[in-house]
């Protein structure tokens, strides 16, 4: 299935049974049941025939309906789902979900059973992503410590403004707005997120098809989503979306209809990361992290002049650090210190925990502003954020001069 590749990658993760449950009562598809004395790989196969022997216009929701169940099945897709399943009301769907053998049966689940959980899931799962990208991400400074209005009023005013800002009518607009957890700073810590998700109509266009061998014409609309969030704990209010001119005016809406509250148009400091240091030998602080078991500079890249430039490492089981790697691989004399590095890669080793196994957690750090932190599961990232304030490796920077390092984490 050459054009239904996210398909059938789901097919061939889910069980037969559920495979053909979810295309027959969800898409109403009559496919032959399949033989459970069969090999598994052999019910699969039969399955992906009986779809690939389906036009392609009846394959695409199919597609699309398996495009949008895997975004839930990587890392921190299964942290969102984690996250909602307490919303799941029923004993005995909670119990249906938890028994789900891994992460494409739970996203699979909770599409057919809980559609409107497995929107919001979707819409946070988004968020975050667009969070990862400067070209989406607008982040402003509001009071801390306020609640988000929910009331028809609040709604009613938020939306009819949003609708100015962004070109639309009131009624082409669909505004949900709902709690998440997240973690926090502090370790063992969950934090409250308020989001907002505004759906509303793009300009309409004119798209050309095929029908019965002559070229057609056809208005589409689409929907456009931007995403706003509030975290009571820091006063952080972002705005995700592609559309860049509307970003501060959402901000401003948000603030004024649905957080009450003066908003004066501040950004959030960016943050700008200081590894200079660690060309010397450095002592990374462990002090109350009791899942951290050890920290290495596995990787270091060297700056020789303008352009010219190599790369250091050592490993996790290397017994010496990367300057006694220096020391070996290049001269006896070499020194690391007075050299400018452009990129480090910090491996955090993660002690075992209940029934998470070991493992490592890298950082890389490359040039000024550039950290892999935010592609990370949320768990992680706020421990990644934490240990690096601790260890002083960043630093707030305002937009227009340099502040003090700041040990809040994101």
């Amino acid at each position: 299935m050459h054009d239904c590749e996210r398909l059938a990658k789901l097919l061939r993760r889910l069980r037969p049974a559920t495979s053909w449950e979810l295309l027959t009562e969800e898409f109403r598809l009559r496919l032959p049941v399949p033989d459970p004395a069969a090999k598994v790989g052999d019910q699969r196969a039969a399955l992906e025939r009986a779809v690939t022997d389906l036009d392609f216009h009846a394959r695409q929701p199919l597609e699309e309906a398996a495009d949008h169940i895997l975004v839930l099945t990587d890392g921190p897709g299964q942290d969102v789902m984690t996250s909602l399943q307490g919303e799941i009301f029923a004993g005995a769907d909670r119990l249906a979900f938890a028994a789900c053998p891994n992460q494409y049966e739970r996203a699979t689940w909770l599409y057919r059973h809980e559609r409107a959980l497995f929107e919001r899931a979707l819409h946070v799962r988004e968020a975050d992503i667009l969070r990862q990208s400067t070209l989406c991400y607008a982040g402003f400074q509001a009071p801390a410590g306020l609640d988000l209005l929910e009331d028809a009023a609040a709604r009613t005013a938020f939306q009819a403004a949003a609708a100015e800002t962004l070109g639309c009518r009131p009624e082409a607009m669909l505004v949900e707005i709902f709690r998440r957890p997240r973690a926090g700073a502090k370790a063992a810590t969950e934090v409250t997120l308020f989001q907002v998700t505004v759906h509303h109509n793009g300009a309409s266009e004119l798209i050309e098809y095929i029908a019965d061998g002559r070229l057609e014409t056809q208005d589409v609309t689409r929907v456009n989503v931007a995403h706003i969030t509030y975290a009571p704990d820091s006063g952080c209010l972002e705005v995700l979306s592609r559309h860049t001119a509307a970003r501060e005016a959402l901000a401003r809406i948000t603030a004024d209809h649905l957080l009450s509250a003066a908003f004066a148009g501040e950004q959030v400091p960016i943050k700008q990361y200081d590894y200079q240091c660690l060309a010397r030998p450095y002592r990374f602080d462990l002090s109350d992290e009791p899942e951290v078991v050890a920290v290495k500079v596995t990787e270091v890249g060297v700056c020789e002049g303008r352009h010219r430039r190599f790369t250091l490492r050592s490993g996790l089981k290397d017994p010496g650090d990367i300057h006694a790697a220096a020391v070996e691989i290049l001269s006896p004399g070499f020194a690391l210190a007075g050299r400018r590095l452009d990129h480090v890669i910090l491996s955090v080793r993660l002690r075992k925990v209940c029934r998470t196994r070991a493992r490592t957690v890298v950082i890389v750090l490359r040039g000024e502003n550039r950290c892999n932190i935010k592609t990370k599961r949320e768990k992680d990232r706020a421990l990644c954020d934490r240990l690096l304030a601790k260890w002083k490796l960043v630093k707030e920077v305002s937009h227009d001069n340099a502040m003090p390092v700041h040990a809040r984490a994101a």
